[in-house]
């Protein structure tokens, strides 16, 4: 019985030891080969303003598209490079903003100085102008683009952009310096072994039959928590950068292109209140509410989303509609 029990006890030992080994190879294999990826997938140049390191996917009507927190270039063009049918004839210009992945901190820490470092990297991409697309906690910037270079706008969309004032909790500054417990393993376990249970339990709008729907979530899921500790710096300063009750005073009513600000009512992350308020400052804009909406519908109602711009993009340019 004895030595029934302890057999026993030693094959359950070597398969949790041979399991755990296993997976450990799989993981740096994986995280080597997507880390360098992020590196040869993007180009760093330097602007007038700093450094930037962004990413071009497309062709045609040039996007230049602010990511959210966290996030990063790569944030910005996976749709583009995965699914280029949905974006004909658009050219989608993605940044990793100030301290976030290759773009250093010291190119632009504040909103405004982010926007001005973006103009200067049109000028050395050549580029005149362009539609600023605002996700999530890149609202700010792209309103301070729009307000400080709208001679570089052909117009401005926002899409469930945080675009106010976010006090921390307290008022605990600290709290944004410290190190977030995120290692690089939750991106491959998340968007590998434990996507199932992600998607069911904290995504319930998503389609597990769309292969589009399945496809993005894993993208995100990757830019989000991927070579996290090139993030961090850009997320502890966001979260400082908004931390400015300024913000809900921005002279919104001086934005003379026209916007676009599609917004989900139920967004528990950027709060809807802030698109109601950002509506009814800028004078050429359009409020477009999905009722129901969270801050997934980026992925779970892409369809919508593209048709809302698609219509908005043909009548800024007074051209014939294309499918975005």
């Amino acid at each position: 019985m004895k030595k029934w029990l302890v057999r026993s006890f030693v094959v359950i030992v070597g398969f949790f030891f041979v399991s755990f080994a296993v997976g450990s190879v799989s993981y740096f294999m994986w995280k080597s080969r997507e880390i360098a990826k992020l590196e040869q997938n993007s180009t760093v140049i330097e602007t007038s303003r700093g450094q930037v390191e962004y990413a071009i996917a497309g062709e045609g009507t040039p996007f230049l598209q602010f990511h959210g927190n966290p996030g990063g270039y790569d944030q910005s063009v996976a749709g583009a490079k995965r699914f280029p049918e949905h974006y004909v004839n658009r050219q989608m210009i993605g940044v990793s903003r100030p301290g976030y992945l290759r773009t250093p901190l010291s190119s632009g820490a504040t909103f405004e100085e982010q926007a001005d470092l973006f103009a200067a990297l049109l000028d050395e991409l050549g580029i005149e102008k362009v539609f600023a697309f605002g996700v999530s906690g890149g609202g700010y910037p792209a309103l301070q683009f729009a307000m400080r270079h709208p001679e570089r706008c052909h117009g401005l969309i926002l899409l469930n952009a945080s675009v106010n004032y976010e006090p921390l909790i307290d008022g605990d500054y600290t709290a944004a310096m410290r190190d977030v417990p995120v290692p690089n393993v939750l991106a491959w376990i998340l968007s590998g072994p434990m996507f199932k249970f992600v998607a069911e339990n904290f995504i319930p709008d998503l389609d597990p039959n769309n292969p589009d729907q399945i496809a993005a979530i894993k993208d995100v899921l990757q830019s989000l928590f991927l070579n996290f500790e090139a993030r961090l710096p850009g997320i502890r300063n966001d979260i400082l950068q908004r931390d400015f009750p300024e913000i809900d005073h921005w002279s919104l009513e001086s934005i003379s292109v026209p916007t676009l600000i599609l917004h989900g009512d139920m967004d528990t992350n950027s709060v809807y209140a802030g698109a109601l308020h950002v509506a009814s400052q800028v004078p050429n804009s359009k409020l477009v509410t999905f009722e129901g909406g969270d801050h997934n519908m980026i992925i779970t109602r892409g369809d919508e989303i593209r048709s809302e711009i698609s219509q908005f993009v043909g009548s800024v340019l007074q051209d014939k509609l294309v499918e975005w």
